[in-house]
This record gives C-alpha cells, structure tokens and sequence, in this order.
C-alpha cells in the first residue's frame, strides 16, 4: 500500500489561491488514475481552506494553523510539510 500525501499552503500564504486550487485538481487527478489500487491519499490542508472537490479515496487531514504562524510556515520546506500531513493522517501530530 502507498500513501500520497499532498500538503497544502495556507491560503493566506499563498501568493495565487487560485493557482493552488488549480494545481491541487491536477495532482489528485493524477494520483486517481494510478492503475493499481493498493494506494490512498491524503490531502493536508489548513481548516476552513476553500478545497476543489477530491476523488473518492482521498481524505483530509485538517490541521488548523495560525495565520500568525504565516513566516514559520514559508519557512518550512516541502519535506518538513509531508512529515507533518503525515504525522496528522496517522494522529501523531497535535
């Protein structure tokens, strides 16, 4: 079993909301029509975001981070986020 997980910035982060959304559709497309079906997904992304619709077997792991939080986060690289969606789909995260 593979687990994708897609973190998501927060939207005040965010220079283009749109372009976000736009990219997110994109990569859940692309996982959906994966051929196998020994895999999930997990989207991760602040409480309250303005998500596009997800395919069926993606969940969301909704963590809800500051907007005072806003440098910390543009600080943290891609991989810091993964393991953070990761550790919140698991509920290792608090």
């Amino acid at each position: 079993m593979l687990t994708f997980i897609v973190p998501v910035r927060h939207p005040e982060n965010a220079r283009d909301w749109t372009r976000v959304r736009q990219v997110l559709e994109q990569t859940a497309a692309s996982i959906a029509g994966q051929e196998s079906d020994e895999w999930s997904a997990v989207v991760v992304a602040n409480s309250g975001s303005d998500l596009p619709p997800l395919p069926l077997r993606f969940r969301l792991g909704r963590p809800n981070i500051l907007v005072r939080n806003s440098l910390r986060l543009r600080r943290l690289t891609t991989a810091q986020l993964r393991e953070f969606g990761m550790a919140r789909a698991v509920g290792e995260a608090h």
